[in-house]
């Protein structure tokens, strides 16, 4: 069959003795045609029409691979007549399509990704595929990545999807890679890209596992903060914040091998926490000494309806009024707090008043239905 993807190639497995093969794409000269024979160039055929057939026929499953290249610098049609008074309307169409194949041909190689899924243990050419997956479930596969002479500009991606086995990347024509004669993936979800140099493959970007087998993954050390160990089991260690007690820097382990089970190891001290007897939906908390289990934390603001003079607790966060005045703590030692007022009263004005300037006034007032959202730098407060 034809390779449906692409402008200027058409792509066949061959029948036992087949010899013609259709050309679907249209070319100005026979000798812009390339032909591959299970990766290898052969230039033993002839052309008809849209009919290319082989010199001697090709193998059962034998991949048949015809390309169009045309020429990098075709000649300027225009000046080729020794007359420009001969010049015709087919030669200005030849000068066109010649451009027209050439993007076509950049678009074929550049512009589009082809993926072919290999399984099994066997040794396949990769020709006009531009990314290949690999199932190793059956054995290890080996792959030759094309001739270097008919893979310009070329880029191609391998990854192996299993575990288990191996893939093993040459070249058809014994040109090396980054230096080498193979490359090779080894574990599951390994891949690489490689790129078609002047003189060998290069090796342009790959991922693999650092250690370990299974998908294990060792974290580079962050100066002893983070560490992996094992399949996985990954802590991570938080020095004493200023204000903390001395003792052992904390640590949380977390382990995906555990159903997701967090060991909580030390915070400060060994006795801070007692994860034995933590309960499902417990916090931790910092009380100023040290870490202790706490099951409920109250994490909705805090309000209080008042309905006379009121003087505003640290705790509060919205305070509803009758038209009552209402004093604020003072804006010193309440760095970043911020309060909500809210005045209920149809007739009667709210005054807040207390706890240094409030945009730089003693007082201000919310009228009726009205509110004020204010809010500390630790000298005044300021409406927001």
């Amino acid at each position: 069959m034809s390779d449906t993807n692409n402008f200027a190639q058409d792509s066949y497995i061959a029948t036992a003795g087949q010899a013609a093969f259709t050309i679907t794409f249209s070319f100005l000269d026979t000798s812009h045609l390339i032909v591959l024979r299970d990766g290898i160039e052969s230039v033993a055929f002839s052309v008809s029409g849209t009919t290319l057939t082989l010199n001697s026929a090709a193998a059962l499953g034998e991949h048949i691979v015809i390309i169009r290249r045309s020429p990098d610098t075709f000649n300027n049609l225009l000046f080729q007549a020794t007359n420009v008074s001969t010049l015709d309307q087919s030669d200005l169409d030849t000068l066109v399509k010649s451009l027209l194949y050439q993007t076509q041909e950049l678009t074929d190689r550049h512009g589009q990704y082809r993926t072919v899924t290999l399984t099994g243990n066997s040794n396949v050419d990769i020709n006009e595929n531009s990314v290949v997956l690999v199932d190793t479930t059956a054995g290890n596969v080996s792959l030759n990545l094309p001739n270097l002479a008919n893979s310009r500009g070329r880029y191609v991606t391998i990854l192996k999807k299993e575990e288990a086995n191996s893939v093993l990347i040459g070249t058809r024509d014994s040109a090396t890679i980054n230096g080498e004669a193979s490359d090779a993936l080894a574990d599951q979800y390994d891949f690489n890209t490689y790129y078609r140099g002047p003189d060998e493959w290069y090796k342009i970007s790959s991922m693999s596992s650092t250690a370990g087998t299974g998908g294990s993954y060792v974290h580079p050390n962050h100066a002893g903060d983070v560490t992996s160990v094992g399949d996985g089991l990954t802590y991570i260690a938080v020095p004493n914040q200023t204000g903390e007690p001395a003792g052992v820097a904390g640590r949380l382990w977390y382990d995906p091998s555990g159903d997701q089970s967090v060991y909580t190891g030390t915070i400060n001290n060994h006795s801070d926490v007692d994860a034995a007897s933590a309960t499902s939906g417990d916090y931790l908390q910092y009380n100023g000494t040290s870490w202790v289990n706490v099951s409920n934390v109250d994490l909705e603001y805090t309000w209080t309806l008042q309905t006379g003079a009121y003087t505003i607790l640290e705790s509060d966060t919205i305070v509803y009024t009758s038209g009552n005045s209402v004093t604020l703590p003072h804006a010193t030692g309440n760095d970043q707090k911020v309060f909500h007022i809210k005045n209920l009263s149809p007739t009667t004005a709210t005054t807040v008043t207390g706890g240094g300037l409030i945009d730089d006034q003693l007082t201000q007032d919310i009228q009726s239905y009205n509110n004020m959202t204010i809010h500390s730098d630790n000298t005044s407060w300021w409406i927001i």
